[in-house]
């Protein structure tokens, strides 16, 4: 079994909103690593659903600041959303397999990426902007 992921000071932008929204991912994707298969899909559906509203508010952000890779940074999120949708419906169906990798594999190293690369501009954009400092 894979280590649980747990939160880092390197995962924090300095923004509070988003590092606090960050944090609450990182807490329900460790709970969706080490769930057991029959709890897997309720921890599937607590992920998904907090990545809705997640992602609903950086696109808010996004729209506060004027971000100019608004389109790409949406678009991943979308993209995320979709794959993630698929897993939980998998894990719902007792189709745990496949989950596990999503969970311990691919959600991890995305969120690596997306921290240090999308989300990292809009949480300087939201500073240059004043908007929730930490």
């Amino acid at each position: 079994m894979t280590t649980p992921i747990t939160w880092q000071d390197s995962h924090a932008l300095g923004q509070a909103e988003m590092d606090s929204i960050h944090q609450g991912f990182v807490e329900l994707l460790a709970r969706a690593q080490s769930a057991a298969d029959a709890e897997l899909g309720a921890a599937m559906e607590a992920l998904y659903s907090h990545t809705q509203s997640h992602f609903a508010r950086e696109t808010e952000l996004m729209t506060a600041t004027a971000l100019s890779s608004r389109k790409e940074h949406e678009g991943d999120h979308a993209r995320v959303l979709g794959e993630m949708d698929q897993m939980r419906a998998r894990a719902v169906k007792g189709r745990v397999a496949f989950v596990r990798g999503y969970v311990n594999e691919v959600l991890p190293g995305w969120l690596h990426t997306h921290l240090m690369t999308m989300d990292a501009e809009l949480a300087n954009a939201c500073k240059r902007a004043g908007i929730g400092a930490a």
